[in-house]
């Protein structure tokens, strides 16, 4: 019982420390620094797969029927496109 005690103390602990952090950041620094770990993220996936091998898509055994490697970068850039428009003007 002492354990979960000191389990529920510190995620406690974790969470009013994220709200403090939260309240003093405005809300387009925390859209910027999520935009940019996400940019670097998926930027470092496209530059460390080959270009010929975007269309590579495992088939043997229950990876059957995945996605290409292009196809989730093609589905986030299709989504993201009229969000990017609508701010630039």
């Amino acid at each position: 019982m002492r354990n979960v005690s000191r389990i529920v103390s510190c995620m406690l602990l974790v969470v009013i420390g994220h709200v403090a952090l939260a309240q003093t950041r405005p809300v387009s620094q925390a859209l910027d620094f999520w935009i940019t770990n996400t940019e670097k993220e998926v930027v470092s996936a496209a530059d460390a797969m080959p270009e010929g091998k975007y269309s590579f898509a495992p088939t043997a055994g229950e990876f059957t029927g995945v996605r290409t490697f292009a196809e989730p970068g093609e589905a986030l850039i299709s989504s993201q496109l009229p969000v990017g428009c609508t701010h630039s003007g």
